[in-house]
């Protein structure tokens, strides 16, 4: 995952009480600085966190597991050609009583 914001361009300055972000120049403000109270910058931060159980990366297109799964090979393998099926295996009863409980 990508940070979204450098150390390197963060500064504190404790005399004023306040957080100067240092970046290229932004168009629309017109500078290449952002001023802040430092509550306000921990507010800002604070966005960044993901939820509890939320999902950081999403995959699309041919990187999506779903895809995957369902791709076949071009070239099945001699070996695989030759061997009989497995026999599928039962579930586990655990497994099982949590499926009821869903």
């Amino acid at each position: 995952m990508r940070n979204p914001l450098s150390l390197k361009k963060l500064v504190y300055l404790d005399g004023r009480q306040a957080v100067l972000y240092r970046s290229r120049m932004n168009p629309s403000l017109g500078r290449n600085f952002e001023a802040m109270d430092p509550l306000e910058w921990l507010a800002r931060m604070s966005d960044h966190i993901p939820d509890p159980g939320q999902h950081r990366t999403l995959f699309y297109g041919e990187y999506s597991s779903r895809v995957r799964g369902t791709l076949q090979p071009d070239e099945p393998d001699a070996t695989a050609a030759n061997a009989e099926p497995s026999p599928k295996r039962r579930c586990s009863p655990s497994w099982a009583r949590m499926i009821a409980k869903v």
